[in-house]
């Protein structure tokens, strides 16, 4: 049993937290729904194991990936590092219909990063473009699940 820590942010809507036994296998997660929530106590670990934790913030922007932190077999708390959460000041530029992408006619012919993760925060696509659409490649999509878009404009 390992309690997970951190501080709040503001404009997060929920957090992921995400847990593996090595930094790039993080393959499990607890979600943590509410903004206010600063800890989660994790029950299913294994005795004798070194497990590594990250942090990501979400909000309706998208998702904020966090740092992972490693976490020693007789420790029975962890403090994780929060990174701030996606900014909430763009109106609604896209919609996402199918695998294809429209941005909204004011950012049409301008630069701007699109990236797509599923509900686990796990980036699917990332891409910088100019034009009016963007098709996301079908096999990296499947049509029972729900996805998290990040749009940003490039100043």
């Amino acid at each position: 049993m390992v309690t997970v820590s951190w501080s709040k942010i503001t404009d997060a809507d929920g957090y992921v937290i995400r847990l593996g036994i090595a930094p790039d296998k993080l393959y499990n997660n607890y979600q943590v729904l509410s903004k206010d929530s600063v800890s989660c106590v994790i029950r299913s670990l294994n005795v004798g194991t070194t497990y590594y934790f990250a942090m990501d913030v979400y909000n309706s922007c998208g998702v904020t990936k966090g740092l992972t932190v490693k976490r020693d077999d007789n420790v029975t708390s962890v403090e994780v590092p929060c990174m701030r959460a996606p900014e909430k000041s763009a109106k609604a530029t896209f919609v996402m219909i199918g695998n294809r992408i429209v941005v909204s006619q004011e950012f049409a012919g301008k630069s701007y990063h699109v990236r797509v993760f599923d509900i686990s925060g796990k980036l699917l696509f990332s891409s910088i473009s100019k034009n009016k659409e963007l098709d996301v490649p079908q096999n990296l999509l499947s049509h029972k699940n729900v996805y998290i878009v990040n749009f940003s404009h490039i100043q």
